[in-house]
């Protein structure tokens, strides 16, 4: 059941099945309120004004005590949704979140996240005061209705209930038909929402090739995708919803030609077929309000299902007896790591990073360079060797130590909407004034800041939209300095850099290493010549390492990508 499931995702009692219980008798309440009906109809058609009159009381009576039973368990199934439900499930997922590799923060798994926690965990809120309350009170309601033309006649409780089977059974198919369309049509928003934003931020490249004046072909594909989505959503709804309807008005048909079949044979008299008929009309209602929340019921069974995805998700082992490293010195010990397992990634590698030193990781695309960082921050774990910071494996070092422990500048910075300063304080929130201002001059971020009309005000927009991408790279290695983190990790930083921004980016990095253990990936030559050391990756394997000297005077593969790139970086048009 979906209530014992809610409990096992909160990971506590919520009283949800109790809640439920409390609508199960806001049911039987107003089924009390229906039956009253029956002696309120005979009185009048006897015109017996006293006792029309103690019952028209007693129901109106009941109907308080039903109305204010409403109240009190909705408001009570609010507060059970919001403060117990979704606030245990919040506190478990993030506490989960925080455990997981970060490998695991895919693209498309963090798209999953944010409309888990935007909008399905809101569903979820909605189900003890909502859902549950129309999906309890749809059934028990006409349960009552069934009994109480049981005790008019038994001939009439047999045909309202003969259809149940089927209504049960097309409510059921409702429930999948929506559970499914809905899963199906939250991939193609998120894919479609992804798309947008990508278009919005490829502006200027669709304006200068002119794609932008005609459409943009993968944005136009994914909205006709999105809009078949919906399309095939409403085609595996629509079936069983009009059969479920269909039946929901045979029963009342059922209902109503057995009562007039029974009043033209003189087995029931003219009030009771009256009140046969006002209660097979109210029965409607609910049947109908039953298949949708059915609807409903699944919806909240996809956010359950996302929830305990996401729960199962492995996290990082953590040692039960962490040691603290010796040292930022990095170590990798015969390490190999492959994805999926089958394809080797990082192939039986062991490289000295020493501390205090640039080491930088140079080779083809693909050749594992980046993997290799990550590996120092515990992204994924190795599937054989060790990494290892001041002679500790990096497994048996608490987490926050370790992330505490390492920076990482990648070539994609992202900043958040708010001023330069704030986000190199996001560094260390608690950083002093003159801390700030060492690290930003190190990062030669002051030179950028006096060229901006708002100086450190300067409010950079969402993901630093309103700064270059070296700017963004300087506010990043801000951000680093002010960790003060011992191992600062460099991917491609310089990558698609000017000339301007790439001399200041190189020149912080070499005064970071200065007491600092610093790995670069790097592709250009400034920065490949002055590191202390180079290792050449090449298939997940280091070929080469040593001195940009020592490398060049080698027969390999650095030589050839040293010649490549220094006729690249020289090339001119005349």
């Amino acid at each position: 059941m979906i209530t014992d499931r809610v409990d096992r995702l909160a990971g506590r009692r919520t009283g949800i099945k109790t809640q439920a219980v409390y609508f199960v008798l806001c049911g039987i309440l107003e089924g009390g309120v229906y039956a009253m009906l029956l002696p309120l109809l005979r009185a009048l058609f006897d015109a017996d004004g006293d006792a029309a009159l103690r019952w028209s009381l007693a129901l109106v009576a009941l109907g308080v005590v039903c109305a204010l039973a409403n109240y009190l368990s909705e408001t009570h199934g609010y507060m059970i949704g919001d403060v117990v439900i979704v606030r245990s499930i919040q506190e478990r997922l993030g506490d989960h979140i925080v455990r997981l590799p970060l490998g695991w923060f895919t693209a498309g798994r963090a798209g999953e996240l944010a409309a888990l926690l935007e909008r399905d965990l809101q569903m979820l809120m909605n189900l003890p005061g909502i859902f549950l309350k129309q999906q309890v009170i749809a059934v028990t309601v006409p349960a009552c209705i069934a009994v109480i033309y049981l005790l008019v006649d038994w001939r009439v409780c047999l045909a309202f209930v003969a259809l149940s089977p089927a209504l049960w059974v097309w409510s059921r198919r409702m429930g999948e038909a929506a559970g499914m369309g809905h899963e199906a049509e939250e991939r193609s928003n998120a894919r479609l929402s992804g798309r947008v934003l990508e278009f919005v931020r490829a502006q200027p490249v669709l304006r200068a090739t002119g794609v932008a004046r005609g459409g943009w072909k993968a944005l136009e594909d994914d909205i006709q995708r999105d809009h078949a989505s919906t399309v095939r959503t409403l085609d595996m709804t629509q079936r069983p919803i009009t059969v479920y309807t269909l039946l929901v008005y045979l029963a009342f048909g059922l209902t109503l030609l057995c009562a007039t079949a029974l009043l033209a044979l003189g087995r029931l008299g003219a009030v009771e077929y009256l009140f046969v008929v006002v209660l097979a009309l109210r029965s409607v209602d609910a049947l109908l309000k039953a298949g949708s929340q059915s609807m409903s019921m699944s919806v909240c069974q996809n956010a359950i299902d996302t929830s305990e995805r996401i729960l199962a998700a492995e996290p990082l082992p953590e040692a039960d007896a962490p040691l603290r490293p010796r040292g930022a010195g990095i170590e990798f010990d015969h390490v190999s790591f492959s994805y999926d397992k089958a394809r080797p990634v990082i192939d039986d590698v062991s490289l000295a990073c020493p501390e205090g030193r640039l080491t930088a990781l140079v080779g083809p695309s693909g050749s594992g360079k980046t993997t290799l960082t990550r590996l120092i921050a515990r992204f994924w774990d190795v599937d054989g060797g060790a990494v290892r910071i001041g002679g500790v494996d990096v497994r048996d070092m608490a987490v926050e130590e370790l992330l505490g422990m390492v920076s990482l500048v990648f070539q994609d910075v992202y900043l958040f909407d708010g001023t330069i300063e704030e986000n190199v304080r996001f560094g260390q929130p608690d950083a002093t004034d003159e801390q700030v201002r060492h690290a930003v001059r190190v990062a030669r971020l002051d030179q950028v800041a006096e060229r901006l009309e708002d100086g450190w005000e300067t409010r950079v927009g969402e993901g630093g939209g309103r700064l270059s991408g070296g700017e963004r790279q300087r506010v990043s290695i801000a951000r680093a300095l002010l960790k003060d983190a011992p191992i600062v990790l460099f991917d491609e930083a310089t990558a698609a850099l000017d000339a301007e921004n790439e001399a200041a980016i190189v020149e912080a990095m070499h005064e970071l290493a200065r007491d600092r253990t610093v790995i670069a990936i790097a592709h250009r030559l400034s920065t490949i010549a002055g590191a202390d050391q180079i290792a050449m990756l090449e298939d997940g394997r280091v070929t080469q390492l040593g001195t940009h000297g020592e490398l060049l005077a080698q027969e390999g593969r650095y030589r050839s990508f040293w010649e490549d790139r220094r006729r690249a970086q020289g090339w001119r048009v005349r």
